[in-house]
């Protein structure tokens, strides 16, 4: 995956990114391409709130990609660690499939 972050002004920033996966599987091999864009607003000098959207779309036979909307809360643990708890919900399924989950980031930097 790649990632940027771009500062707004005040305390927001907005992200966008791309992933690409490639994974074998019992019936064969599945390509997926993702992208999407963030958006985070820091509530405090630790704690941030995030909505996002992404797509994804896959190689596997069945022609079908996903939109996804998602929100969630930070909490910067230190200095480039940060741990997540978001939820969201698929955008283009007939019946609404939704999701909640945690996640643990860390931050590397290119100088």
């Amino acid at each position: 995956m790649l990632v940027a972050d771009i500062g707004l002004s005040g305390s927001a920033t907005l992200t966008p990114f791309a992933s690409y996966t490639h994974a074998s599987l019992a019936n064969g091999q599945i390509h997926r391409l993702g992208a999407g864009i963030s958006l985070g607003v820091a509530l405090s000098g630790k704690a941030g709130f995030f909505a996002q959207y992404f797509g994804i779309t896959e190689s596997d036979g069945q022609g079908k990609d996903t939109g996804w909307l998602v929100s969630g809360l930070t909490l910067l643990v230190r200095d480039n660690l940060q741990l997540d708890w978001h939820a969201g919900v698929a955008l283009d399924n007939p019946a609404p499939t939704y999701f909640t989950g945690a996640g643990i980031s860390t931050r590397f930097s290119l100088r």
